[in-house]
């Protein structure tokens, strides 16, 4: 079985397609980010084999199944989901929430109650015509918008990373968070850092980015206490840039 983020594995499939590739998985899981139907149909027909997707987080790991509809079904015997407002008031089947609470209904260990995540989803008011008895889940995107993970890969697998955050400050612009092994190779480290994202972004077709590092080393969130990798602080910009844009393609759900 292959898994990974569908950007990354459109990259693998299209170098499959090339002869570049030469791996004949049996099943592919897609997550993390959305899967389109045009990305699951190259996949698919890449490796020869079924996509499947999945919709979770770390703290909800077994939250959802795809069934052969291709629809998410939110494990209702093992977690609760509430679709809720931006003032966290239950909204209807059938209605654009505003975020999630999730609450783990098995995990004995460390409970997770009414924990909020930011994916915005709509709860099918019918059955599926799967016949499966749990709810269907459509899930629409964040209520913040986020930066492909696939670029995290790029910058953690830089030797001499220890820690790193990715900000998107403008459509074209990239500020980036660093903290290093050790800190006389700090130069080194960065250079390096910025060449293989330069790299990664020609290679998507933003050839004219521009990398800049920030002062500050990485950080909590000061209201969670979460370490958030990736984020953008661009709320509009043109889908050519940096920022896949707000269909959600490319970008990452929570976890």
């Amino acid at each position: 079985m292959m898994s990974g983020y569908p950007s990354a594995l459109e990259v693998l499939a299209k170098e499959q397609q090339a002869g570049r590739l030469h791996i004949h998985p049996v099943v592919i899981n897609a997550e993390g980010e959305i899967l389109t139907d045009a990305a699951r149909q190259q996949i698919a027909a890449a490796f020869g084999c079924p996509v499947s997707n999945y919709y979770g987080s770390s703290e909800a790991v077994g939250l959802t199944f795809e069934c052969k509809h291709h629809q998410f079904h939110v494990n209702s015997d093992w977690y609760l989901l509430e679709p809720v407002d931006e003032h966290d008031r239950p909204v209807p089947p059938g209605q654009l929430s505003y975020a999630v609470l999730v609450t783990n209904l098995a995990n004995r260990v460390q409970p997770i109650i009414r924990y909020k995540m930011g994916d915005r989803v709509t709860i099918g008011p019918d059955p599926c015509p799967c016949g499966s008895p749990f709810p269907v889940m459509r899930v629409i995107g964040r209520t913040d918008e986020i930066l492909p993970l696939a670029i995290v890969t790029v910058a953690e697998e830089t030797p001499g990373v220890y820690s790193c955050q990715l900000i998107q400050t403008e459509p074209l612009k990239l500020k980036v968070r660093l903290a290093v092994k050790e800190a006389e190779e700090e130069q080194g480290v960065w250079n390096a850092l910025r060449t293989r994202l330069a790299a990664y972004l020609a290679g998507q077709g933003v050839v004219n980015a521009v990398i800049e590092s920030a002062p500050e080393p990485p950080q909590l969130h000061p209201k969670s206490g979460k370490f958030q990798q990736v984020w953008s602080e661009v709320k509009q910009c043109s889908s050519a840039g940096l920022l896949m844009g707000s269909s959600r393609h490319g970008q990452r759900y929570d976890r």
